[in-house]
């Protein structure tokens, strides 16, 4: 009852005016609010795009560095587990230790000659198997050194270094392993 009583005292807060005072608009104030709570949001969605993209390509890039630090100690591995097959040689023939040289899986001896010179590592196709090999291209995206140091007779220290420039910023990769003569018989 007191609200009929308040609204027809009020005759300017009918149900009519009220909706008629509701149809003028948008003002300029609600419509920049608007704009600018719009491009924040579309700002921010993108930023997040950008981010997602760049470190799904660094982690790619960071896991193919860490393939082949692993396969630069396997290059070496095998070349001393070779030496083990062959009656004639030492287990350490072929593995010189010294300045850092790079290596690819086709490599017998460290250094190789056929990798002098070529600091870089492309993907190159062959039989329908791709492989990284050694290249003087400098396109290419990886560079792997490997050093090699031999602080006892039956101790070699293998380490590999990846580099690569990833959106202008350069980053490394390293593996260190230590490779011992297990096999000589006494």
């Amino acid at each position: 009852m007191k609200l009929n009583k308040y609204l027809m005292k009020n005759k300017g807060f009918t149900r009519q005016n009220f909706l008629k005072k509701n149809l003028n608009g948008f003002t300029l104030i609600e419509l920049v609010i608007t704009c600018f709570v719009i491009s924040m949001g579309v700002i921010g969605a993108f930023t997040v795009i950008q981010r997602i993209v760049f470190y799904t390509s660094f982690s790619f890039s960071r896991s193919v560095a860490g393939y082949l630090a692993q396969e630069g100690i396997e290059i070496i591995r095998n070349i001393r587990d070779s030496n083990w097959l062959d009656p004639t040689s030492d287990w350490d023939d072929g593995i010189n230790a010294g300045p850092s040289y790079y290596l690819d899986y086709q490599s017998q001896s460290f250094p190789d000659p056929d990798c002098s010179g070529k600091e870089y590592l492309e993907i190159l196709s062959s039989g329908g198997k791709e492989f990284w090999q050694c290249s003087s291209n400098p396109s290419a995206k990886f560079k792997r050194k490997i050093t090699i140091t031999k602080p006892e007779a039956d101790k070699i220290e293998v380490l590999v270094e990846v580099e690569w420039q990833e959106h202008g910023e350069a980053y490394k990769v390293s593996s260190q392993e230590n490779l011992y003569n297990w096999f000589r018989l006494e």
